[in-house]
């Protein structure tokens, strides 16, 4: 990228665009008015974005508010944190302002470190950035910025809010096909009409003839830059009449061809100083200065190129006249002279000159490390070597994306295939772990077309059935990780099984591949810890062991030490819940507070969905719902889809019969799950409808959609499912219905599912089932053990309704008492879960059992707040500073001022300890104790 300093193009005059001026200027005015606000500028080469930009600034100076402008480059377009280095360093003094830990960060980007917290510290950037004056930050030609810097700025743009910051994106339309930009405010630059094009050709020319510029209007299709080049490049007689004009005219559209076109032509003194300084990606005078020296050129030479109209000089520095005109001359110059001039600017880049952007030498190190990779004319076995250790070390600090760049590059630099793709297999690798699924794709299908050998093709088809099972379809990636599988070694597989788990996706056409790695995987202690887990977790959901087995070695993982990623969080939560809430939770709070400080938005995304279950299963269900709103929030600003949000949702909604909005999510879900391939989701969804008319009262259409639900969850069904709520609701709504032999078919088949299980829901859930087919002498002491079993957890919504039949019952023989005690405490749970329907069946049993007066639900003034609100002021209660909560939740200290002030209004409170003292009275309880 290039920095204010480092020189701006000039610009068309804005002629036909008041539409587009129009849409800034409200951006402006909106930040100038303290709210943030971002707008994506869309358009072909030359069409006038880069001038939209320009005139921005202008005007946000004109406003008072502070400017930084900056340009990604085509040679920076593969380093890693080069555009985020030039915005800190744009920014500079807003920098030292920020605490010890953020700063740091920041830092690490100007050596081509992008750590997961680098997005946690770009939002607190723009935020201080912003505090004396309002902020304008324009990012021109995104096309070209490196994949890093863009994910974690795209990411703060859309975590900004209550903040006096405008961004303005401006790139070609290729930057749409980036997840990163997805859902962005948007604006498309499209070519001027016919007479706005007239007008802009003879504001540039005043003498032009009108037929002249009416014909050049027509011919360059409204292109602005393509129109005024064409215009400066034309000879004077030609400009003064149509018949005067050549044919073809010398610029067309696309106007890198013409600037192209005239550097063969140049001295070659002139060429070799272009070919410095259109890969000069150092941003030092001194370390240019010195790279033209090392070729034997001087920024002399660069005359012709000027007359040309390929550069300028502004002040004491050379620069291109636009992007464009830079990218032309990397392309048109000889291969040869570009490798001499990137191996003057390694060469240059291991000096101690000056940087604008605050790196050291030894920060410069993996930029010299880029150049001299590319001046090396082919195979280099000992800089590929260095390039791997440097790739290694880069890893280990866990800057995943600039390994894997290095180890593709370094793939380059080796002449045997084999080595070529065991490097491939090194990048491929890296790139799943920086969540770039595409790249690994494509860096794993380039190792297997070299015909690796066995264990490098297990290597490549691991990373590729990782990344297809994200990406396209959980089928196609769990057909690579099978074979992967066979093909890895025995100290390879725990792992490689993980992935397996994490993309079988429960289907039950996975089990015999899961099958035939367990066979092949006889002695866990080779494993460590987290590999045992995971053989022990896949053996249990395969029905070989019992909850005992996975128990012992769910013990034994400590969640507060070993790497963080996502595919491990998931498993260990997974197994957790095959040891039952009430052993997993203490677990699972060490391993969320762990992921929640990590700094990383994908790892505090893992540690949402942890919360949404705890929350869920707890009894918390608005705080599960404002989970899913966080969680959401979260995938949308990484980049990702939201497969999951809806699908956590539903069971919310079903059982409040928040018809409406269940029906939403429902058909979000189905859509989301479906073009993923998730069949287990998308298996479960009848079930869900089907819970959803039992909260009715409507069990002889919910039997059906029930039945649907569990005959899908035939070898998959496990203690925490949601299909073993369906199974268990179908068993129950069978006995209702009378269809009592139907009902003890189900049950055997739910008995062989969860008969080895500790986890006390599904102990709870089957003990349940067997009390709705008992005789009468066993039926009491079943539903007495499923109450203690299920509400030890505590699963509080499937506890009242256990309580809820258990008074049924009691009513039903007369014993009005106890059925009145069971009835109440379910009641008391329901009202506090929103749960209006089945609180109504819990009246109409007290009514039954000559109770008359219930009362209602005390009004929770918590509910008053929204999502963002409740979690601000949790976390206030906590003893967290705004700065600390901006830090935990990814907001500006600012916007968790403004919604700590509403928080403080709603509920009527003035200050902080106020707040402290009146949310510790209201925490939540254990519901339904035993009456």
């Amino acid at each position: 990228m290039t920095g204010p300093d480092r020189g701006i193009p000039d610009s068309p005059t804005l002629v036909g665009r008041d539409v587009e001026r129009a849409r800034i200027g409200d951006l402006l005015a909106t930040a100038c008015a303290g709210s943030a606000g971002h707008l994506l500028l869309v358009g072909d080469p030359g069409i006038g974005k880069t001038a939209l930009l320009q005139d921005a600034t202008a005007r946000a100076e004109a406003l008072g508010a502070r400017s930084v402008r900056i340009t990604s480059t085509e040679p920076e377009r593969d380093i890693p944190g080069a555009g985020l280095s030039l915005l800190a360093a744009a920014l500079a003094d807003a920098q030292r302002h920020l605490d010890p830990r953020p700063a740091a960060v920041l830092r690490e980007t100007y050596r081509g470190v992008v750590s997961p917290a680098a997005a946690g510290a770009v939002l607190e950037l723009l935020s201080t950035a912003a505090e004396p004056a309002p902020l304008l930050v324009a990012l021109d030609d995104l096309h070209w910025c490196d994949r890093d810097s863009l994910r974690v700025v795209t990411f703060a743009v859309r975590r900004l809010a209550h903040e006096p910051v405008a961004v303005l994106l401006a790139g070609r339309h290729e930057v749409l096909l980036d997840p990163a930009l997805a859902g962005l405010a948007r604006l498309d630059v499209g070519p001027l009409d016919l007479a706005d094009a007239v007008l802009l050709a003879r504001s540039a020319h005043p003498a032009l003839e009108p037929a002249v510029a009416d014909r050049l209007a027509h011919t360059l299709s409204g292109n602005p830059l393509a129109l005024l080049e064409t215009i400066r490049r034309l000879e004077p007689a030609a400009l003064h009449g149509p018949g005067s004009l050549p044919d073809p005219l010398p610029v067309g559209p696309a106007v890198a061809d013409r600037w192209a076109s005239e550097v063969p032509g140049l001295p070659r003194a002139t060429r070799v100083a272009l070919a410095v300084l259109a890969i000069d990606d150092s941003g030092s005078p001194s370390a240019l200065a010195r790279a033209w020296g090392a070729v034997g050129a001087e920024p002399a030479d660069l005359v012709p190129a000027e007359q040309a109209g390929l550069v300028r000089l502004s002040g004491s520095r050379w620069q291109f006249r636009h992007p464009l005109a830079r990218h032309a001359c990397a392309v048109a110059l000889p291969p040869a002279t570009l490798r001499a001039a990137h191996s003057a600017l390694a060469d240059a880049l291991g000096g101690t000159a000056e940087d604008p952007s605050g790196a050291t030498g030894p920060e410069r190190t993996l930029r010299r490390l880029w150049h001299r990779v590319a001046a090396a004319p082919g195979p280099d076995p000992a800089l590929a070597a260095e390039v791997r250790s440097s790739a290694h070390a880069l890893a280990q600090s866990g800057a995943s994306s600039s390994a894997s760049l290095l180890l593709e590059r370094a793939a380059d630099l080796v002449p045997s295939p084999h080595d070529r793709a065991d490097l491939l297999a090194e990048a491929a690798a890296q790139a799943l772990l920086d969540e770039d699924d595409e790249r690994a794709i494509v860096l794993a299908e380039r190792g297997l077309e070299l015909g690796p050998d066995a264990v490098t093709r297990g290597r490549l088809l691991r990373a590729r059935g990782v990344a297809a099972g994200r990406t396209r379809t959980i089928a196609e990636g769990r057909a690579d990780l099978s074979e992967a599988l066979d093909l890895l070694p025995q100290e390879e597989r725990a792992h490689a099984l993980l992935d397996l788990l994490f993309t079988t996706d429960n289907a039950a056409d996975a089990h015999d591949a899961l099958a035939r790695v367990l066979d092949q995987m006889q002695d866990p202690d080779r494993y460590d810890p987290f590999g045992r887990l995971t053989i022990t977790h896949a053996a249990f959901r395969l029905g070989r062991l019992e909850g005992g087995d996975v128990s012992r070695a769910w013990h034994a993982v400590d969640p507060t030490t070993g790497p963080l990623d996502g595919v491990r969080t998931e498993t260990y939560f997974n197994a957790g819940m095959d040891v039952g809430l009430d052993v997993a939770a203490e677990g699972w709070g060490r391993l969320g507070a762990r992921l929640r400080t990590s700094g990383s938005p994908q790892l505090r995304l893992e540690a949402t969905s942890m919360d949404f279950v705890l929350d869920f299963y707890q009894g918390r269900w608005d705080e599960a719902l404002d989970d899913v709103e966080e969680s959401t929030a979260l995938t949308l600003a990484i980049g990702r889809a939201d497969l999951y949000g809806d699908s956590m949702r539903a069971p919310v909604l079903a059982r409040r019969d928040d018809g409406e909005a269940f029906e939403r999510a429902m058909a979000a879900a189905e859509i989301a799950c479906g073009e993923a391939g998730m069949s287990f989701w998308l298996e479960a969804f009848p079930g869900e409808r089907g819970f959803q008319l039992l909260t009715r009262g409507q069990a002889a259409e919910a039997a059906p959609l029930l039945e649907r639900s569990a005959l899908a969850a035939k070898g998959t069904i496990t203690a925490h499912t949601v299909y073993a709520d369906h199974v268990l609701a179908w068993v129950e709504t069978l006995v209702d219905l009378g269809r009592d032999d139907e009902a003890r078919e189900a049950l055997e088949w739910l008995d062989a599912r969860l008969g080895g299980t500790q986890a006390t829901l599904g102990r709870g859930l089957r003990t349940r089932a067997h009390a709705a087919l008992a005789g009468p002498t066993e039926v009491e002491a079943l539903y007495l053990s499923a109450i203690e079993d299920i509400s030890r957890g505590p699963h509080v919504f499937e506890a009242a309704r256990t309580r809820l039949r258990y008074a049924t019952w009691l009513r039903r023989r007369r014993r009005k008492a106890p059925a009145a005690q069971q009835a109440a405490a379910a009641l008391a749970t329901f009202e506090s879960l929103g749960c209006g329907q089945w609180a109504d069946r819990c009246r109409a049993e007290l009514a039954a059992a000559g109770v008359d007066q219930v009362r209602g639900g005390r009004h929770d003034a918590r509910r008053d707040l929204t999502a963002q609100e409740r979690r601000v002021a949790a976390a206030v209660a906590e003893g967290l500073s705004n700065r600390e909560i901006g830090q935990r939740l990814f907001l500006s200290p600012r916007t968790v001022e403004v919604h700590l002030g509403h928080v403080y209004r709603k509920l009527g409170l003035r200050g902080r300890s106020a707040l402290v003292r009146w949310w510790s009275e209201r925490e939540p309880t254990a519901l339904a104790a035993d009456p």
